[in-house]
Order: structure tokens, then sequence, then C-alpha cells
């Protein structure tokens, strides 16, 4: 459900940025587009996967010389 959501509320804004920017459509042109995605986004019959990578680190000791 958490990623769910997450998926719905990003949807919208890096679809805009794409279509509006690169393929010069307007925004109606997008949000009437985006409506199938966002069906299948809260279809549970669909079992989507999503890769992620997490990146940590840390600071290096300091030698207390």
């Amino acid at each position: 459900m958490y990623v769910q959501a997450l998926s719905l509320d990003a949807l919208e804004p890096v679809s805009m940025a794409l279509f509006t920017r690169v393929l010069r459509m307007s925004a109606e042109e997008v949000q009437a587009m985006l409506v199938g995605p966002r069906k299948d986004i809260m279809n549970p019959s669909f079992h989507l996967y999503i890769k992620f990578r997490f990146v940590y680190g840390r600071k290096p000791l300091l030698d207390e010389q």
C-alpha cells in the first residue's frame, strides 16, 4: 500500500515534466493519458515489482593521535 501511494503521488509530476517539456504535450493531454496508469496502479490483481537500491555509507573514523 505504501508503494502504491508513492507511485500515485509520483506519477503526475514525473509524467507532466517529461511529456510537456520533451514531447510538447498539453497538460490536459497528459492528464487524459494518465487515467489508464492510475487505474493499473490501483488494480489489486496486478502484482508489480519495483527494484530498489539502497546506498549507505559512513564517515571515516578520525584517528585520535
